[in-house]
């Protein structure tokens, strides 16, 4: 029975330290499971005194486990395979190609209330309105923040 509580442990120990690096909770719950009922095993099982000794042991193992694999794992090999480690300051999603269209006039291709799909430049873009504008009124873009423009109606 000792053997099946040990294996137990370590099964939930391995399962609580991938759960830091794999993020979902199902692995860390039943690695977690694991460690609860081999305590419980511990105790019931094989005895009081062992169940105690098990326990306290085996509570400082987790902590150690997760504060190594913590430390550690992010200097092997296979973190750098898992993990960017380049810095991300600067970059920008679009290509920013988006600013020559300020003050570029168009047509609404859809109603645009307040979003909607715009000609202009003789190509398609999802825009936005300030006001509602009806299919095929004229616009002109009013400003563009990173991807989203924002179009006018003119009168």
């Amino acid at each position: 029975m000792t053997g099946l509580v040990v294996f137990l442990f370590i099964i939930g120990l391995i399962m609580v330290c991938l759960e830091i690096f794999i993020p979902g909770g199902i692995t860390g719950t039943a690695g977690a499971v694991a460690v609860i009922v081999s305590f419980y095993l511990a105790y019931s099982k094989v005895g009081p005194e062992f169940g105690t000794y098990f326990t306290v042991s085996g509570l400082i193992l987790l902590i150690t486990g997760v504060i190594t694999s913590m430390v550690y794992f992010p200097r092997t090999r296979l973190s750098d395979k898992i993990f960017l480690k380049t810095d991300q300051k600067g970059y920008s999603s679009y290509g920013g190609g988006l600013k020559n269209l300020e003050g570029e006039e168009g047509v609404a291709a859809t109603r645009l209330r307040p979003s909607g799909i715009a000609r202009l430049s003789r190509k398609r873009y999802s825009v936005v309105a300030d006001d509602y504008v009806e299919a095929g009124e004229k616009v002109r873009v009013a400003r563009v923040e990173g991807n989203r423009i924002t179009v006018k109606k003119i009168s």
